[in-house]
């Protein structure tokens, strides 16, 4: 079998979901003579045939499916708002007992997370867990060098640990109050 662009193959599943749109209950060899005997012929493999109609199939799935959860998303959704609008005003008003309240007050953020995750779950919402979205900033050394030393003072590295960065020139000595401020001084390498 040639291998087809996709301009080309997008065609073919037109032509074949035409077919099966008529008759959905079509084998691959209907297909093939329908296709062969139309106002315009087209020759195509049978196994290349059964390809298209799991695709086609498979997009139609797909399509059913979203369309599902969409709307019934948006059944739970217009639900979810008239709770919510009946638990805000048993929380607004002042003459109701405050266990009512804090009840309603419940209610809503309960239903807002299950509404949340039910859309998550739906895909709608990307869920990040496990993942940490960090933007890359890079220290300057000397702030790398008063880290590495707070941390071989409290032991949580040992003391021969040499770091991966490379040190500036300058040693870099911090009293206590100019790390509090963010400054240190730098004072001239020993030799």
């Amino acid at each position: 079998m040639p291998a087809y662009s996709k301009e080309t193959t997008e065609y073919h599943k037109k032509r074949i979901q035409q077919i099966l749109t008529i008759d959905p209950t079509a084998t691959i060899a209907a297909i093939e003579n329908a296709l062969v005997e139309s106002d315009e012929p087209l020759r195509l493999h049978r196994l290349y045939i059964g390809r298209l109609i799991g695709k086609i199939r498979g997009e139609m799935l797909h399509r059913f499916d979203t369309a599902k959860v969409e709307e019934r998303l948006s059944q739970i959704q217009n639900r979810n708002e008239l709770v919510i609008r009946e638990m805000m005003r048993i929380l607004t008003n002042q003459l109701t007992p405050s266990a009512e309240r804090i009840s309603a007050g419940r209610t809503i953020v309960e239903t807002e997370s299950r509404f949340f995750e039910m859309q998550q779950n739906a895909g709608i919402f990307e869920r990040k867990l496990g993942t940490i979205d960090i933007q890359h900033h890079t220290l300057p050394p000397e702030r790398k060098i008063l880290i590495l030393r707070a941390f071989r003072n409290y032991g949580f590295i040992p003391a021969d640990y040499r770091p991966e960065f490379s040190a500036p020139r300058a040693e870099v000595h911090a009293t206590p109050a100019a790390i509090g401020n963010g400054h240190a001084q730098s004072l001239p390498q020993r030799s």
